[in-house]
C-alpha cells in the first residue's frame, strides 16, 4: 500500500491493513509447478532440477519463518574437484570471490565439507512475497549459474 494512502486511512481513524503473509512451503511447491518446474518435497525443502548446458542443475527452495526469508540455491552447480591442482585451486576461489563481488544479486557459496560450489539468493519475506517475484528470482538464479559457471571452469583447468 502506498505510503502517503495508509497515513490517510490511519488519520481518518480506518484500521491499518493486515500484513501481508510469507508464503508457505505448499505455496512455493504450486509457483515452482506453474513455472514448469514441479518439486519433490524432502520435509521443509522443495527441490526442483533443470537441464543447464552441462547437465542436471538442482534448484531447492526452503521458507525460513525466523528470519523471513525464502532461501532459494543450486546443487550441482561446481565442485572444487574440478581444480586438477593447487594454483588452479587457488584460481578458482579467487574467481569465486570475484564473481561474488560482481553479482547485483545472489552470492556463491563453498561448503568446505563437500567441495561444493552453491549459488543462493535470499528473499525477504516480512512484507509478502508473491508468485512473480519468487519466479524472476528462480529464473535469475537458473541465468546467474549458466553465467558463472564457465567462469569458475575456466579458471579451474589448465
Amino acid at each position: 500500500m502506498r505510503p502517503l494512502l495508509l497515513c490517510c486511512l490511519l488519520a481518518c481513524g480506518a484500521p491499518a491493513p493486515p500484513p501481508p503473509a510469507a508464503p508457505t512451503v505448499e505455496a512455493l511447491a504450486g509457483w515452482l509447478g506453474e513455472a514448469g518446474l514441479p518439486p519433490e518435497r524432502h520435509g521443509d525443502i522443495l527441490r526442483s532440477v533443470v537441464t543447464a548446458p552441462w547437465g542436471p542443475l538442482g534448484l531447492t527452495a526452503q521458507v525460513d519463518a525466523e528470519h523471513q526469508l525464502v532461501l532459494l540455491a543450486t546443487q550441482g552447480l561446481l565442485t572444487l574437484d574440478v581444480a586438477p591442482d593447487p594454483p588452479h585451486l587457488v584460481l578458482l576461489v579467487t574467481n569465486l570471490a570475484t564473481i561474488n563481488y560482481e553479482l547485483p544479486q545472489g552470492k556463491l557459496q563453498l561448503n568446505a565439507e563437500t567441495g561444493e560450489i552453491v549459488l543462493s539468493i535470499e528473499l525477504e519475506t516480512d512484507e509478502g512475497l508473491g508468485r512473480p517475484t519468487f519466479t524472476r528470482a528462480v529464473t535469475r538464479l537458473q541465468a546467474v549459474a549458466t553465467q558463472v559457471r564457465p567462469r569458475l571452469v575456466q579458471a579451474a583447468t589448465p
